[in-house]
């Protein structure tokens, strides 16, 4: 799999990226603590390896995002991938 979806999926973080595994609402919250934090590593995984295989050009439209499925969002949107097809392909294209 040499796609950044690839990576993500292998790497166990594609659910926090594709929405499957959403952040809980509150992490203050007795209920959502141990769901918060499993969301919190899974999110800061998933953005180390979006953002250290990314170009320069993609780098800066999400450098100042903090949560992985907006960051793949920005990416997306940026750069016109409107199919599953072409999301998965765009690892190869805009990350390095």
């Amino acid at each position: 799999m040499g796609t950044q979806r690839g990576r993500l999926t292998l790497e166990d973080v594609w659910d926090v990226v594709d929405g499957s595994f959403s952040k809980p609402p509150n992490e203050d919250d007795e209920d959502h603590k141990e769901g918060f934090m499993t969301w919190r590593k899974k999110n800061a995984a998933a953005m180390h390896a979006i953002l250290v295989s990314c170009g320069t050009q993609a780098f800066s439209h999400i450098s100042k995002v903090s949560e992985a499925k907006v960051t793949w969002n920005i990416l997306n949107l940026a750069y016109n991938y409107n199919s599953p097809l072409d999301q998965f392909r765009a690892g190869a294209r805009i990350c390095v």
